[in-house]
């Protein structure tokens, strides 16, 4: 008895954790300009490499923070440094040949003036996702077995195929009053519309600006800009399912002079384009002989299905109280905020996002001096999804600004950027091998038996060790699947 095997081209789920990892380490000035006062912490993770080796994933990253300071003299500006870290996750099962995908989400930052620089303590949780694209090898058949019969499942399956991708480079000036030097800048890019054509793609969205400005006299201030963009995309397939992810890999923008009222912007984006190809996949789930006894040996596997790509932006407004014992506001000055997911599902047609906006706030006083404060806001966020997914990865971003103030409140505006990978995981067991074991014993003569709700062919046939086509034979007229109770004829 010699196995026959087949090959099952399907993408699936191996492993799925969470981990914690903290960054701690020295951030320089750029200049030599001494930190007295941190004003705002932005922060970047980038993941440079996430390699699968056997049982583990080893990660290396960097963690950029770009930080608004005042000066031993209370002039504010702002400087970028990085911190690098590696880190190792532990997996069972995992090899080499598979594929990592890690999200890191910072859960809290901390830098204060050590030096001439700032110390730095970051916390962050890590999605780490294992997929692997390995053909799955399943039986096939066995040689030497002339009555085999085996049952398979027909499973659609769908996945993501990379068809286009190009790079947009954006020059533009926008209109920005009493700004003579903008201090630092963040910016996020969100997709609205991806419109397929008979040569190319049409990508359409806008990118989210927030900037720390300052005046002529050094007043400290906050521009805020959406920049529509609309990019054609080449691509080498047509598709009518097509979806894009964006990622802003530059951002620089600056002031062109108060008199103006004018700054010039200048970033770099990239698209690229995706479509959602289908397959069938023909699953072996069970198998007996008549004559010869054997068992199945079958595993499990999380088949995933691609759905695509989803984006949407929401707006929130919360009012935000002051801190008991803080100074009262005379002028706001900036925002920022940080989304923290802690939960995010697929449920049938929409995707659930839960989390808190980490914010901080800075103002001015009364008495002219500048005073800072954080505050949690949580929020809840449903996105239409897609048709049977029950699997979502989930990345958000945040721009924040004032919209007012109270006797000792903030009103504040968050424009919530949210962009998720769809999916359907299907668990599926199939047979992957088969072990020797002593036939059963069998009735013989002609029997009448009856079926149970949802029984197939196959069913009936492997409960009394006859073959399929004996059962249709003797049976024409009963249709399958079998509902309870129904009569069939068996020779055995």
């Amino acid at each position: 008895m010699e196995l026959i095997w087949k090959e099952l081209d399907a993408e699936r789920l191996v492993e799925r954790q969470t981990v914690q990892v903290r960054v701690e380490g020295d951030l320089p000035t750029a200049d030599g300009r001494t930190p007295k006062k941190v004003l705002n912490l932005n922060s970047r993770v980038i993941i440079d490499n996430a390699a699968v080796d056997t049982d583990k994933v080893d990660i290396e990253g960097q963690i950029r923070i770009l930080t608004t300071a005042l000066d031993e003299e209370d002039r504010a500006f702002s400087f970028e440094s990085s911190a690098g870290f590696t880190h190792s996750v532990s997996a069972s099962g995992v090899m080499p040949g598979m594929t990592a995908y890690v999200s890191p989400c910072v859960q809290s930052i901390d830098a204060v003036p050590s030096g001439s620089g700032l110390k730095l303590n970051v916390s962050m949780d890590m999605d780490v996702r294992i997929t692997s694209a390995i053909p799955i090898k399943v039986t096939g058949g066995v040689s030497g077995i002339d009555d085999l019969e085996m049952k398979t499942s027909l499973c659609g399956h769908s996945r993501k195929l990379r068809i286009g991708q190009d790079t947009l480079r954006m020059r533009e000036e926008l209109a920005a009053d009493a700004v003579a030097d903008v201090l630092s800048a963040e910016g996020h890019v969100l997709v609205r519309d991806v419109s397929a054509e008979h040569d190319g793609t049409t990508v359409s969205g806008v990118i989210s600006i927030s900037a720390i400005t300052a005046d002529g006299n050094g007043h400290l201030g906050q521009l805020v800009r959406q920049v529509p963009f609309r990019e054609r995309i080449g691509v080498s397939s047509t598709e009518d399912d097509v979806c894009c992810e964006a990622k802003l890999n530059s951002l620089y923008l600056r002031a062109l002079g108060e008199d103006l009222a004018l700054v010039s912007l200048e970033t770099e984006v990239s698209f690229t384009l995706y479509a959602i190809k289908t397959s069938e996949l023909s699953m072996p789930i069970d198998a007996f002989s008549p004559s010869i006894g054997f068992g199945c040996l079958c595993d499990k596997v999380d088949v995933l299905n691609s759905l695509g790509m989803l984006s949407a932006q929401t707006s929130i407004k919360e009012t935000v109280p002051l801190p008991d014992g803080s100074a009262d506001i005379r002028t706001p000055l900036f925002i920022s905020a940080r989304p923290i997911i802690t939960e995010a599902y697929a449920s049938g047609e929409s995707i659930t996002v839960n989390g808190i906006l980490a914010t901080t706030f800075t103002y001015e006083s009364d008495s002219g001096l500048i005073y800072t404060f954080s505050e949690d806001v949580p929020f809840t966020n449903d996105i239409d999804g897609r048709m049977g997914a029950n699997y979502a990865d989930v990345k958000a971003s945040c721009i924040a600004s004032f919209n007012g103030i109270g006797e000792r409140s903030i009103h504040v505006q968050y424009t919530l950027l949210t962009n998720a990978d769809v999916y359907r995981q299907e668990e599926h067991d199939i047979v992957v091998g088969l072990v020797e074991k002593e036939p059963a014993e069998k009735m013989t003569g002609i029997i009448v038996c009856f079926a149970s709700e949802g029984d197939e062919i196959f069913d009936i046939a492997k409960r009394y060790c006859v073959s399929c086509d004996s059962v249709k034979q003797l049976n024409p007229d009963m249709n399958a699947p079998f509902k309870e109770g129904d009569k069939l004829l068996l020779f055995i």
